[in-house]
């Protein structure tokens, strides 16, 4: 199960499946922008299974936004998206 929090202007949700966990945060924009900023926090804790791939990171969250546009007709646009650097490359989840 998701759990979503706030921190500022950065909106995070963390989803722990056993020995799979990501934590990704989103600071939106007023506007379109060219391309969100990517940010890699530090690790959390000592896990060593891999690390998640920038690109996907990236395709993922911009994946999710777009439908999550559609089916709000709305208009989200991510300044800069955080992801931690040792989560599980999970990217699915």
């Amino acid at each position: 199960m998701p759990s979503f929090t706030r921190d500022g202007r950065r909106y995070f949700v963390s989803y722990i499946t056993g020995p799979s966990h990501d934590r990704l945060g989103v600071e939106w924009a007023a506007g379109p922008l060219a391309s969100a900023t990517l940010e890699r926090l530090p690790p959390i804790g000592g896990c060593d299974h891999g690390e998640p791939s920038e690109g996907r990171v990236t395709e993922a969250v911009a994946g999710g936004i777009a439908e999550a546009n559609r089916r709000l007709d709305a208009a989200y646009h991510p300044a800069r998206i955080l992801y931690v650097a040792d989560d599980s490359p999970r990217h699915d989840l």
